[in-house]
């Protein structure tokens, strides 16, 4: 079991994303090239809110960067 409210977790070079089950992300590790979208290039060692990010619906991960899918909007 994983933690709760995640409804999803992608992993790249040294960071981590978590998907929220209300559509917001979280993420953690190494930032050196800005990667967990909080706007520094700081490491963070626990989880941070990505500021301005809602409605996503899809994670993903690489080396040294970070996606998110929007949702849909109602009536698309």
């Amino acid at each position: 079991m994983g933690p709760s409210g995640v409804s999803a977790i992608a992993a790249g070079w040294g960071f981590s994303v978590a998907l929220a089950s209300n559509g917001t992300v979280r993420t953690w590790g190494t930032n050196w090239s800005g990667q967990l979208g909080d706007r520094t290039t700081t490491m963070r060692l626990t989880p941070v809110t990505v500021p301005g990010l809602t409605g996503v619906a899809q994670v993903s991960a690489g080396s040294g960067f970070t996606l998110a899918r929007l949702a849909p909007a109602p009536g698309a």
